[in-house]
């Protein structure tokens, strides 16, 4: 530990000597994390192990097949038939054009950083100008629902009932985020047939859609072993040199930059359940600096606002934590009670099963629709 000081003194005291101070900043931080995984590499190789087993495990059986389809209605115009069925109920209230529609319902099933991917490719494709995908990927942003309910609620906080509340705050508070961010010039619903059909090869479709998920899925898992690896040196180093930073507040911070982590830290606390729910309400939201690094790399080169988006965020992260608070305090003694009870029942896991066909299978509906739709008018 005494080496590691003072690599790390001397290590700054190079970089002080020059001008960027930002750069350095960086360059010093990057520096000390390649001299921590010099000394201690088994280290970065157990959390790496971690973060590819977390993925392989729970990201990539849900992410994959979720981004082929959603690519595939994506290639045989599925964009239409949602904005005719879902744009006015979903895009009105935003002032946002109902091709905004396809990544917020597949925002809402499938969560990050989906959403993120198709608002970039609507941008791309001038379906959504500058404030509109500014918009839509700050409501086109949340936790999935399997991991709200299922991972934090059901196996976190040993209570599915907490997840739904979780979930649902998490959407109502990032409707209102996306509200308040939200152009104020409405938009006109009269015309839905700005968006040109085209005839789709079956064939090549598939296989880009494919294309598409796998470079998708290996972006996010590079991530989550990044940041799983970043999180265990913080976790390992930090909490041996500062004891008091394994707090709450510390706790906190670590879900800041990574959400799965933090939670679960925060869960394991002894603190009161309100608290936990506060906080954990706050990261759902908030969703971190792992989750903004993935949308940031699919939305980099599009013409939105990506300051907005982190400051709307932030704002989600408070309203949501608000209104948690609220819930909480203002229902009787006895249903906050029922609330706490930490017994998983059977049947508790088999609703939430069928939270995942009902939202797969809608998918897989969605894009059989689509098809024929475009047969129909081909």
């Amino acid at each position: 530990m005494i080496i590691v000081l003072i690599l790390i003194l001397v290590t700054g005291f190079i970089f002080l000597k020059t001008k960027n101070k930002f750069l350095n900043i960086v360059i010093f931080l990057l520096t000390i994390t390649l001299i921590l995984i010099l000394l201690n590499p088994k280290l970065c190789i157990s959390s790496a192990h971690q973060g590819v087993k977390l993925f392989y495990n729970s990201v990539f059986p849900s992410l994959f097949p979720f981004t082929v389809i959603t690519g595939l209605i994506l290639s045989f115009n599925g964009i239409n038939v949602y904005s005719r069925i879902f744009g006015k109920v979903l895009c009105k209230p935003l002032n946002l054009p109902p091709t905004a529609s396809f990544p917020l319902i597949v925002s809402l099933i499938c969560g990050f950083p989906l959403g993120a991917k198709y608002t970039g490719i609507l941008s791309k494709e001038n379906h959504l100008n500058y404030d509109n995908a500014t918009t839509t990927l700050i409501v086109a942003s949340n936790a999935s629902p399997l991991f709200v309910i299922g991972i934090v609620g059901a196996v976190l906080l040993k209570n599915i009932k907490l997840g739904y509340i979780l979930f649902f705050i998490n959407i109502i508070s990032c409707y209102i985020t996306g509200y308040i961010f939200s152009s104020k010039k409405a938009y006109s619903f009269t015309s839905l047939n700005n968006i040109k059909t085209t005839k789709v090869n079956v064939g090549n479709a598939i296989k880009q859609s494919i294309e598409g998920a796998l470079n998708t899925s290996l972006l996010v898992c590079a991530y989550i072993t990044f940041f799983s690896v970043i999180i265990e040196y913080l976790n390992h180093y930090i909490l041996n040199l500062f004891p008091d930073f394994n707090s709450l507040i510390g706790k906190m911070l670590f879900g800041i930059i990574e959400i799965t982590n933090g939670i679960t830290m925060i869960s394991e606390t002894d603190t009161s359940l309100l608290v936990k729910l506060i906080l954990i309400s706050f990261l759902i939201s908030f969703s971190g600096l792992s989750i903004f690094s993935q949308v940031y790399s699919l939305v980099y080169n599009v013409n939105l606002s990506f300051k907005k988006y982190f400051g709307a965020k932030i704002l989600q992260g408070v309203i949501s934590s608000c209104l948690i608070s609220v819930f909480i305090l203002f229902i009787s003694i006895t249903d906050f009670s029922s609330l706490m009870v930490s017994t998983l029942h059977k049947n508790e896991l088999k609703s939430l099963s069928v939270i995942y066909i009902i939202s797969y299978f809608t998918l897989i509906i969605s894009f059989i629709f689509s098809f024929f739709a475009q047969k129909k008018r081909s």
